[in-house]
């Protein structure tokens, strides 16, 4: 056989065995296999009001009205329209879509916020409830989005129906043998959202299923500000099982960071207020990864993944947190959740100082009922208890300034010899009892109390949005600075006595 022939041949044998697959592949499957095609081409055949029998698309609010029984055991299906569901507990109120199953509104219903442009045209005065939705635009606001990846589907399409409780169940009518059903349950008393995914295959095949959630905050117009927070600004984290990892909208400009072990949960930190997705289980781990696009930072945290085999449930119970930064509210959620309060200053941890500070804060404004007098109170505490370390501090400096005389006298009569300097001053430090760093080490002492107390009162949701006197919010910048020239004025008084 030549070499024509066998190219010949090799050509032959292919279409044989390319046409032979097309016939194995497109021949009838067993009822329940796997189905791929495309949502948008796919019609259900239903009866029309004239009666006559041809091919029509089933409606989304029919499907609603009815539930999934409306639409028949076939392997199409019908194209979902968007529709949206609202609820509204003690704390929280809202509307979720169908489509991704994202927040298209989150408000906090105690808690509320002024526009940073209010009373220009068009742009009302009055306080709103806290949304916290990420994106700019009523058409592109969302939080809490699900991506999902259930054998060949993507995206699955969902249809929504009231469930018990106050909870809004979707099923899927997309995903082939995979019935798919979410159950979105708000907590009544907590700033928290409950779900549940339920998986079951009953094809044939097995099919592989992971579902991550997107939360995000929208950083335009956020400004740094002192020791290294930015004012308002946010920070999205992924917990690791040793560490916990920040990463603001700076860190990631250059390209999205990915944790390198699995995160046990993931949230967003935006200095008063929290989002976090975490899972129910113990041993729950899953992919994390930071990315900023546009103006909006963004955490995806991996909350299920695994292989559901023919006739297998799959199931994962998660929760999204949406609420303030509050140590009580957190823990009703999860014992862990308190670590996204970050007290740290420069890889310092300062938290064993700065939550005793928020516990005596809230003891103040108890009985004075105003916050502005409570921090005045607090202050005055922190003063007292270190009083008698300010106290040494200022008494060795004053020592010092009575020794300058001398010190200067000693420098007069050994100008350039700075050894035989040194050792005169130290007999003099001795005779007298001073120590040189008596006045600075006390006061370096003081310095992790009084960043705590920063800490403590720049993270404190209780001040958000608080008047006092002719301060509009205890959390904003003063509009005119009064209080700057007055703590000048003071200090340069303290320095004349």
């Amino acid at each position: 056989m030549n070499e024509q022939q066998r190219l010949l041949l090799v050509i032959a044998l292919s279409i044989g065995i390319i046409s032979g697959w097309q016939w194995l592949m497109t021949r009838d499957r067993p009822e329940g296999e796997w189905a791929s095609a495309p949502v948008a081409e796919q019609v259900i055949p239903i009866q029309d009001a004239a009666g006559a029998g041809e091919p029509t698309l089933n409606s989304g609010s029919e499907i609603a009205e009815k539930g999934l029984d409306a639409v028949p055991n076939q392997e199409v299906y019908p194209e979902v329209p968007r529709t949206t569901h609202a609820f509204s507990t003690e704390v929280l109120a809202g509307e979720i879509t169908n489509k991704g199953l994202q927040f298209t509104r989150l408000n906090l219903r105690k808690y509320l916020e002024r526009a940073e442009d209010a009373g220009e045209e068009g742009v009302s005065a009055l306080p709103e409830l806290v949304s916290l939705l990420a994106g700019r635009g009523e058409d592109s606001q969302w939080q809490g989005r699900l991506h999902w990846q259930l054998g060949s589907v993507n995206q699955p399409e969902f249809v929504g129906t009231p469930g018990e409780n106050g909870a809004i169940v979707f099923k899927s009518v997309n995903t082939g043998p995979m019935e798919t059903v979410v159950e979105v349950a708000p907590r009544a008393l907590d700033y928290a959202i409950d779900y549940r995914v339920r998986i079951h295959n009953r094809g044939n095949l097995a099919a592989p299923a992971s579902l991550h959630m997107e939360l995000g905050v929208d950083e335009a117009g956020v400004e740094s500000g002192g020791f290294g927070a930015a004012a308002q600004g946010a920070q999205a984290l992924c917990v690791l099982s040793d560490d916990i990892e920040r990463q603001s909208a700076g860190d990631v400009e250059d390209g999205p960071w990915t944790a390198p072990t699995e995160s046990r949960w993931a949230g967003l930190d935006k200095q008063y207020f929290v989002l976090a997705a975490l899972g129910h289980e113990e041993s729950f781990a899953g992919d994390c990864a930071i990315a900023g696009t546009g103006t909006v930072l963004t955490v995806r945290q991996e909350v299920g993944a695994g292989t559901v085999n023919p006739g297998e449930v799959w199931e994962r119970v998660f929760t999204l947190y949406a609420g303030p930064k509050r140590d009580e509210q957190l823990k009703a959620v999860s014992e862990e959740l308190p670590e996204i309060i970050d007290y740290d200053f420069i890889g310092i941890p300062l938290g064993f100082l700065a939550r005793p500070m928020v516990y005596i804060l809230n003891l103040f404004q108890g009985f004075t009922l105003s916050w502005g007098v409570a921090i005045m109170l607090l202050t005055l505490t922190v003063k007292v208890i270190l009083f008698p370390v300010t106290y040494k501090s200022i008494v060795s400096m004053r020592k010092m300034q009575l020794l300058k005389p001398q010190l200067d006298k000693i420098k007069e009569q050994w100008p350039d010899d700075r050894e035989r300097q040194q050792t005169e001053q130290l007999k003099i430090f001795k005779e007298k009892g001073v120590n040189p760093l008596g006045g600075c080490l006390p006061m370096l002492l003081q310095m992790p109390v009084w960043v705590a107390l920063y800490r403590m009162l720049w993270s404190s949701v209780d001040l958000y949005q608080q008047p006092f006197l002719w301060l509009v919010d205890l959390t904003a910048k003063e509009p005119f600075p009064l209080l700057a020239i007055g703590l000048g004025a003071l200090t340069f008084l303290q320095q004349k006595i």
